[in-house]
């Protein structure tokens, strides 16, 4: 595996885990209005991906910023992603 495409890889499971952690954020937000339930706390979930529950979790606050900074993560990734895109394009070109 180039080092690029190495990249590519922690890039892309940078952007799934951002995608996981907005998924388990909005259970929360969803699960706060419903009822005073268990949320799932995204901070504290396995590198899996994995649900994890836990009764400490505190306001719906947090789960909107834990959401800010998910989107972060996400744009973050995909700039990294796009970089190396862009000099495994660069390489291609070179060798041509």
């Amino acid at each position: 595996m180039s080092a690029v495409s190495s990249v590519q890889s922690t890039a892309a499971a940078g952007m799934a885990a951002a995608v996981s952690r907005l998924n388990v954020d909005a259970q929360n937000i969803v699960a706060s209005q419903i009822q005073p339930v268990t949320p799932v706390v995204p901070h504290r979930l396995p590198p899996a991906g994995l649900t994890a529950f836990d009764p400490s979790y505190p306001e719906v606050e947090l789960s909107v910023v834990d959401q800010i900074q998910a989107l972060h993560q996400f744009r973050a990734n995909l700039k990294v992603f796009q970089a190396a895109d862009q000099m495994t394009e660069s390489m291609l070109s070179l060798k041509a």
